[in-house]
Formats: structure tokens, C-alpha cells, sequence
């Protein structure tokens, strides 16, 4: 994943210059269903836009192919519209145009890596309502609980189901199992049995009881009766 520095200077109207211990992340929709990546650092510089009486930055904006930073990591964006937002958070801006699947996959790309940067969990992504109330992220609002479910599995926080393959002796075979935390996780009882041993259940003693001998499966003729 490739970011382009595209910093304001140091004493711009936007970049306060302040530093920050970074404890959050905090994800914005644009706003603006037109604008891309480029045009919303753009707007920073905008002559316009400068001689308001506003004060909005962002550290990152990413879009379906790019990703640009105007603000280091570690000094004060105007983004959360709060002052504690503002004083303790990563600014992520997700642009509203193009394929926002792709776009969406790319900002839970970002997300995670500014996590992991600052040694962060998942419980520390916010969203711009969290700090204002404000309807923002508006377009991932709705969908919240499945962004930060993607975060989470990015992570390694969230069990993700899948089909594990084991070689077993000279064969492989599929099993159900799990991901978590970057661990791969199966029934013992499932390979333990295929792979010739008895697994019991003692409820008495809420324990799993695996036989020392390795059972030899016993072929069962077969028998044809033909009845005319």
C-alpha cells in the first residue's frame, strides 16, 4: 500500500503545528460524491477555502488508487471538530467517488496499518459522530459494525472461519477451522480420529479423553443379498 507525502508547510492556515500522542483513528466520508484524493488536497490550498474563517485538515484522504498524507502523524489535524478528537486523533478521510468496495477495502487497509504503527487495537477506531455527533462517515455509517469487523479480522482480532488442509501421512485432508489472532485453529477431535485415535467426552469430569493406542480400523465385508 503506497501513501504519497503531499505535507502543508510548516505555518500553514491548516497545519497547526502541535504535537499529538496519537490514541485513535478517526474515519470521515468526504462529503462530496465527485472528489478524489488529489482534489481534496487541493482544496487545502485553495485560496478560497484559506481566506475563510475555517479551520478542516485531515492527516490522510484515500481513494480508489491513491492514498495522500497533508499532515504528520504526530501533530494536530482540524478534523474531529472536537477539541479532544483533534488533540489525541489520526484524521482518515474516504472519499465518496468510484468503486466504493475497492474504496472501502483500501481505507480498512489504512486504518490497520496506522493501528499497528502506533500500537493500537481495533477498539481504538473511531468515527467523526463519536466526537461531534455529526453524521459522519456518512455513507459507512449504516454500516459501522461491519467496517470495524473488517478492521478486526485485518487485525487478527476476529475469528475467521475457513477450510484447513492437513497433510496427514501420505494424503492431505480438509477440515473446518478457524483464524484468530494468526493462529490456525481445528476440532481435536476431528483429526485426532482421523488419524486413528479414540476421543471420548467424560462429563463428569468435563475432560476429553484421547485412547494411548491407536485404533486399527477393522474392514467390514461386505455382504450382497440378491433377492428376485
Amino acid at each position: 500500500m503506497e501513501v504519497t507525502q503531499a505535507l502543508l508547510r510548516v505555518g500553514h492556515k491548516f497545519r497547526p503545528g502541535q504535537a499529538i500522542v496519537p490514541t485513535s483513528v478517526t474515519v470521515h466520508n468526504t462529503g462530496n460524491p465527485r472528489s478524489t484524493a488529489a482534489n481534496e488536497r487541493a482544496w487545502l490550498d485553495n485560496r478560497v477555502n484559506l481566506d475563510s474563517g475555517n479551520f478542516v485538515s485531515w492527516h490522510y484522504v484515500v481513494d480508489e488508487t491513491s492514498i495522500i498524507q497533508a499532515i504528520p502523524d504526530l501533530e494536530m489535524a482540524y478534523h474531529a471538530g472536537d477539541r479532544e478528537g483533534n488533540a489525541t486523533s489520526i484524521g482518515v478521510e474516504v472519499c465518496e467517488v468510484g468503486n466504493q468496495h475497492v474504496v472501502w477495502r483500501r481505507a480498512v487497509l489504512l486504518v490497520v496499518s496506522l493501528l499497528r504503527r502506533h500500537g493500537l487495537g481495533a477498539d481504538h477506531v473511531r468515527s467523526h459522530r463519536d466526537w461531534t455527533g455529526k453524521n459522519c462517515p456518512r455513507l459507512i455509517l449504516p454500516e459501522w459494525p461491519r467496517f470495524l469487523r473488517d478492521v478486526r479480522l485485518e487485525m487478527g482480532e476476529e475469528p475467521m472461519f475457513t477450510g484447513v488442509r492437513i497433510a496427514l501421512s501420505d494424503e492431505a485432508r480438509d477440515f473446518p477451522g478457524l483464524v484468530s489472532a494468526g493462529r490456525v485453529f481445528v476440532p481435536v477431535r476431528l483429526l485426532l480420529e482421523q488419524l486413528g485415535y479414540a476421543v471420548s467426552w467424560e462429563e463428569s469430569t468435563a475432560t476429553v479423553a484421547i485412547a494411548r493406542e491407536v485404533m486399527v480400523p477393522q474392514a467390514v465385508p461386505e455382504r450382497w443379498t440378491h433377492r428376485g
